[in-house]
């Protein structure tokens, strides 16, 4: 049916009041946060691994909106580590600030291969996306507070006879940084093997 009411100046802004003042039903804000899983694996055979939170830096945001336009060159595609991560006066890792565009001590980096939904069996290094909406209801035996998540992952080896890796970041294909972690370092020996899994989560608050 066809509203054929003859409305004011008046009726209008009212209307237009109203519907300012309604607040939405669903939540429409949504967070971008990520983590970093290091594993050294050693010659050995042994496994060392820990699961740290990252900082999604100032670069990231001017990143993102490409995203929305279609600008599907500017992907994220590499990740580094490097070896100044840490703060000798302090005995601390040093602090990463938003305005970070780079590693202290670029080492070593890597460019991730694209497998869209899924690598093929048994690959480890690489990048991928899965959804889990399921997961993200509170009370889920595996809940999630991500809706969607990016995995980049990349392993890195020792090339001296020893490395101190502290520090580890994602790249756009740019060279923007995305994101960017400092930890205690990781002491290599040439035949040992530092393997990184990123995760990037989208959530909604």
């Amino acid at each position: 049916m066809v509203d054929e009411t003859e409305y004011t100046f008046d009726d209008y802004t009212k209307i237009a009041k109203r519907n300012h003042d309604v607040k939405p039903t669903v939540k429409d804000g949504f967070a971008i946060s990520g983590e970093l899983t290091l594993r050294v694996l050693r010659k050995d055979g042994s496994v060392e691994e820990e699961k740290l939170p990252n900082l999604i830096v100032n670069g990231a945001f001017n990143y993102l909106p490409q995203l929305l336009v279609g600008n599907t060159n500017a992907r994220i595609n590499t990740m580094s580590v490097g070896t100044g991560g840490w703060d000798h006066e302090l005995g601390v890792p040093k602090l990463v600030m938003p305005s970070d565009g780079a590693l202290f001590n670029h080492y070593q980096s890597g460019i991730m291969t694209y497998y869209g939904g899924s690598p093929p069996e048994g690959e480890v290094e690489g990048i991928q996306w899965r959804t889990e909406p399921q997961r993200h209801t509170p009370g889920h035996p595996e809940y999630s507070p991500f809706i969607g998540i990016a995995t980049y992952a990349y392993t890195f080896d020792c090339k001296t006879d020893t490395a101190h890796i502290n520090e580890s970041a994602l790249f756009v294909s740019d060279g923007t940084m995305f994101s960017k972690r400092t930890f205690p370092a990781r002491v290599l020996s040439f035949g040992e093997f530092l393997e990184i899994v990123w995760e990037i989560g989208v959530t909604r608050f």
